[in-house]
């Protein structure tokens, strides 16, 4: 369960669209919301304060517990995440934007983020469960994000639905108009033998799950399995600890991140686990941790 969930705000209305997700997740969970906005100059935080607190009363009374707000100065991604990570705060939502800010906060994040394409205004489905899509590669890495995919899960009440892209063979010909045979039954087999693991653990815990594959290149097919599947959010691990956007969260997820039109769930495999999951689906207090130690 979310106890508190930061949103962090830049003054514009994609950034603003972030706090509906926040919203939804604050009611399910009971979550506190703290709304935090990065200005540059002093100068700046009398009206960002004025800005905050304005959107604090009007989102009185719509979230399970208080609304908190906070003005920072400094450079967004830097500060914000510093704010995340030094206060208990179990998840943190923001806009995607460019792409050093957003490098920026997952570098220095000690939380689980979700990132909220700033043209997306469709709100999660109230009329059918929300389904978390979940690219796993077969890595220990990747796992590690299936105990914070299964906590956002509880608290909308979502499907896991994890994946896994063949890559297929590449040319073994000089020749780069030869044709390669290519017959994926046998990987299917195995994905889906690896995968039924994962999603043995996941219902250990209560969660609803569902295994995919397919067969493709990773970002792009992930991206078309969103549409095809009517996935809600993607949720990633990340792959590194610093450099540019590409290096750190790894040249697939970056890609997704970039093209995809669902929020992403960005996690660091050393910041996994954050929140626990509710009771209503038979988390237990050690869930969150069991599923830790299965997966990696």
């Amino acid at each position: 369960m979310y106890r508190t969930i930061m949103v962090g705000l830049d003054g514009t209305l994609p950034a603003r669209r972030a706090v509906s997700y926040a919203l939804i997740l604050g009611r399910s969970s009971g979550a506190r919301l703290r709304l935090a906005r990065a200005v540059s100059s002093p100068e700046d935080a009398a009206r960002a304060a004025a800005d905050l607190d304005d959107l604090r009363l009007r989102l009185s009374g719509q979230v399970g517990g208080e609304v908190e707000v906070e003005v920072l100065i400094g450079q967004p991604g830097e500060t914000i995440a510093a704010a995340a990570s030094r206060q208990p705060v179990d998840l943190l939502i923001l806009a995607a934007r460019e792409s050093k800010v957003i490098d920026e906060v997952i570098r220095r994040a000690r939380v689980p983020v979700l990132l909220v394409p700033r043209a997306h205004r469709r709100p999660w489905p109230a009329a059918r469960l929300p389904r978390v899509l979940v690219p796993l590669d077969g890595s220990q890495l990747a796992r590690r994000v299936l105990p914070s995919a299964l906590t956002l899960a509880a608290a909308l009440g979502a499907e896991l639905l994890l994946l896994h892209v063949i890559i297929p063979p590449g040319y073994t010909s000089a020749d780069l108009t030869a044709y390669v045979p290519y017959n994926p039954t046998v990987d299917q087999e195995i994905a889906r033998a690896w995968l039924e693991e994962a999603a043995a653990m996941v219902r250990s815990q209560g969660g609803r799950v569902r295994i995919l594959t397919s067969v493709g290149f990773p970002a792009p097919t992930i991206v078309e399995e969103v549409s095809r599947c009517g996935a809600d959010v993607v949720a990633l691990s990340t792959h590194g600890h610093g450099g540019a956007l590409d290096r750190l969260m790894g040249s697939v997820a970056a890609s997704v991140v970039q093209r995809c039109r669902v929020p992403v769930l960005i996690v660091r495999p050393e910041h996994a686990v954050r929140g626990s999951a509710p009771g209503a689906i038979g988390w237990s207090s050690s869930g969150a941790a069991d599923l830790d130690r299965a997966v990696g």
